[in-house]
This record gives structure tokens, sequence and C-alpha cells, in this order.
């Protein structure tokens, strides 16, 4: 009996890409994502990221649907645990039938490639409602700042739309848990790493005034607790002014 492989990666999408397609000709193998991987893992390779074998694995999965690659890589963005092998398994399938494998949800890891994209696109459609953003001063002048603690890996979900919408201003928006950051400027947006969290001063005032405005037209009378929670988590409030800072519980 051929004993299972473990193929490491550096986290990326381009090396999930590279690990999967070495995987694929395998006959028995694991991928997990060298960020996640235990100090035990014996016998485990690492694939180093290759763009070349990347871009011919997306253009495989594209020719199996327009929107195989898409699903696939927003069910990454979950971060869920043992989603690489369920993904190499949906891919052996699309391969072997030469279609999109995602409308295969009866099989136990293709429900799983795609309970994944959901819960990611669900929180990204969340914070595209609940993300604040304060108004302070840079080195290059005024920026539209804020944060946010998602489950998932969603800033690259996020990029186009708030772009967008501050076409005309300078924003950055930091994911705290992963110590990520959205910047965008007139001309383009990115995701770039962070080394440290400085706190975000509210230099206008705006944050302080917004905070006594919803304190003062709050009608305690009409509170529903159970309503605020089902469309705005507790463990999400930490980051918004009209809740006042409320830390996860």
């Amino acid at each position: 009996m051929t004993a299972r492989e473990t193929i490491l990666y550096d986290g990326t999408w381009d090396g999930l890409l590279t690990a999967l397609f070495d995987a694929y000709k395998l006959t028995d193998a694991s991928v997990v994502s060298a960020r996640a991987a235990q100090p035990s893992l014996f016998g485990a390779r690492f694939a180093e990221t290759d763009g070349e074998k990347a871009r011919r694995l997306s253009k495989g999965m594209a020719r199996l649907g327009a929107d195989v690659p898409v699903i696939a890589y927003r069910g990454f963005l979950a971060e869920l645990e043992g989603y690489e092998d369920a993904l190499l398994e949906s891919l052996k399938l699309g391969f072997e039938l030469n279609a999109d494998p995602f409308t295969q949800r009866q099989q136990p890891f293709v429900h799983k490639v795609c309970t994944a994209e959901r819960r990611a696109g669900a929180e990204a459609h969340l914070f595209k409602g609940i993300t604040r953003f304060t108004e302070t001063e840079s080195e290059d002048g005024p920026v539209y700042a804020g944060d946010i603690s998602p489950d998932c890996n969603i800033l690259p979900l996020l990029g186009e739309h708030f772009h967008r919408r501050f076409n005309d201003q300078r924003l950055i928006l930091r994911d705290t848990r992963r110590m990520t950051a959205l910047v965008s400027d007139t001309d383009a947006w990115w995701i770039t790493e962070l080394d440290e969290l400085a706190p975000i001063a509210d230099t206008t005032g705006y944050e302080g005034m917004w905070r006594a405005y919803f304190k003062s037209m709050a009608q305690r009378e009409r509170v529903n607790r159970n309503l605020q929670r089902q469309f705005v988590p507790l463990k999400y409030r930490q980051h918004m002014p009209e809740f006042g800072g409320e830390a996860p519980q």
C-alpha cells in the first residue's frame, strides 16, 4: 500500500494551485498550507510556487466552466480546514467528467468547496455594509482608515467595491486578524502586509460626533437586541462607532 504524500504550499492562491498541480498526478496526496501545518507532519514536501503551473491549472479550470476558478478562489478565502483536499477531489472529478464539478453537490468534497465559497461571499457582502472608516491624517495627507476582524480572508473581495466607492479618496482597510491591509487610491487598489497596527486617530472629530448622535437618538424602548444580533453579530461590533466599540463576546 502506497503511503499518502503530503504537499505543503506557502498559503497563497498561486501556491495552492502549484501544489494542486503536483498532487493531481499522484495516486494519493494531501495538500496543506505550510502556515497551518502541524510541526509533527513528517514526510511532507514543500511545493515552491510556480507561476506557470498556477496559470496552466487556472486555464484548465476555466475550460470546465467560467465560474469554476471563481468559486475555487472564493472558497479558498474562507480558510476552512481541509479545503485544499476538497478542492483537489473536486477538480479530479471535473477533469474526469470534462464539466463543471460544482454542479455535483451531492459529493461531500464538492459540497465543502461550495459551502466555503458561500461563507466567504456572505461575509464579504455583510462587511460592505457594516465597515466603518475614520478620516485621519497620514504623511501624504488625509486618508480614510478602518479596521475589520473577519472570519474569512475577505479583503480581496472588498477591494473593487471600496475602490469604486472612494474613487476620489485614499483609503486603508486593515484586517487585524491577518495583519494585512487593503490600500486604495484614485488609480488602483492592492493588498499589502502590515508590520504593526497603530491606533487610528480621529483627526476631524466626526467619529466622536457620530457616537454622540447615536447615543442621543437611540430610543431605548424600541431597542431589539435579538434583531441587532441577527444583522450585526457581537463579534463584528468592536470596530463600529454606533455600538461604542463593543468587544466580541
